[in-house]
């Protein structure tokens, strides 16, 4: 069973074992909220589906964008690509660590901005990828995750398109790699 500290909501804190320790609540309801906290705790956490994410992120960002929802659609081409380079690195060999549920290295642990620069440095080194590379020009250069809490007046048409663009060409490169047989 996994623990996760909660030490930035509760005070003081309390052993659980497993060399892990919870702060208490504050309020006089500790050991209800204590107990909450463990059964909680014995959920499984839910496995990446790079595949599904991507696939998801595409399909709503494409109604967002013709809702004319700018902002969203923005921020869902970019988690699609994510989804989607990180999909083809971990078949070209990007090491992924399944009970962290991220790439191993911390380089690979990135958004869109910079998965189309890590994704290269797979796609470079594997002859069977030859036919799946990328434009050099990273449409995503000028988009960050964090845009996600920027105002709605800071996006337009045509600072999206270029994300749409790109995500689009993810699509299909996904496409074509499954025709290569690179992914299953």
């Amino acid at each position: 069973m996994g623990y996760v500290s909660l030490a930035c909501f509760f005070m003081p804190s309390v052993d659980v074992g497993h060399g892990k320790s919870y702060a208490m609540p504050k309020d006089g309801n500790s050991a209800t909220k204590m107990a909450s906290i463990l059964v909680r705790e014995e959920m499984v956490c839910m496995q990446a589906d790079f595949l599904d994410a991507h696939k998801r992120h595409w399909s709503d960002a494409e109604h967002l964008f013709q809702a004319q929802r700018w902002a969203n659609a923005d921020h869902l081409y970019g988690m699609a690509a994510e989804c989607g380079l990180k999909l083809l690195m971990i078949a070209l060999g990007m090491a992924y660590d399944e009970m962290q549920n991220r790439p191993t290295k911390h380089e690979d642990r990135v958004h869109a901005n910079k998965a189309w620069l890590r994704y290269e440095s797979y796609r470079s080194g594997n002859v069977s990828a030859i036919g799946l590379a990328l434009s050099a020009q990273n449409p995503f250069a000028d988009w960050d995750v964090s845009d996600r809490y920027a105002a709605q007046r800071n996006f337009n048409r045509s600072y999206v398109l270029p994300h749409r663009q790109g995500a689009q060409a993810v699509c299909d490169l996904l496409k074509e790699a499954r025709r290569e047989g690179i992914l299953g």
